[in-house]
């Protein structure tokens, strides 16, 4: 079985929150977001809005849209445990002689 493209899951995602009588528009005035939101949310990352539709159709917003999670956060250099990092102005001092 293939995996389902993204226009395939948006189209199965809209027909959902139709079935359920709501249309994007209204289901993101409903929740206190900018009306196109939701519409906006089939390209790009809006964890707020993201929450607000699967919410509505009954699931996570990680089975939607599992290429956007886990939620990338970040990271703090560990030098206890990598030693200290390298100068990058003593690596281009040493490249320039």
């Amino acid at each position: 079985m293939s995996t389902p493209t993204p226009d395939k899951v948006w189209k199965k995602i809209k027909d959902a929150v139709h079935d359920r009588g709501m249309t994007l528009t209204e289901l993101a005035a409903h929740n206190g977001l900018h009306p196109s939101t939701l519409r906006k949310v089939k390209g790009l990352t809006h964890y707020e809005g993201q929450a607000v539709l699967a919410d509505f159709i009954g699931t996570t917003p990680e089975k939607l849209w599992p290429d956007r999670y886990p939620r990338k956060t970040s990271v703090i250099y560990n030098s206890n445990k990598y030693g200290p990092p390298k100068s990058r102005k003593s690596i281009s001092d040493q490249e320039a002689a």
